[in-house]
């Protein structure tokens, strides 16, 4: 009975732990600091950034 509860609650935390890693697996979105500093330093006035909705630097919104 013993052995029994530690194999489910040894599944259970395998289980809640799995979530946790497939998050973690979302911080290469980072990157795009990058292009949004190189459209910064590449601006000028003939071309202007402008900005959409979600954020990011398009020259034709």
């Amino acid at each position: 009975m013993k052995k029994k509860l530690t194999i489910i609650l040894f599944t259970l935390l395998l289980a809640l732990g799995m979530p946790l890693n497939v998050q973690a697996a979302a911080a290469p979105k980072a990157k795009n600091l990058t292009s949004v500093t190189r459209s910064i330093n590449h601006a000028s006035p003939d071309t202007p950034l402008i900005f959409s909705h979600r954020g990011s630097p398009y020259n034709y919104p």
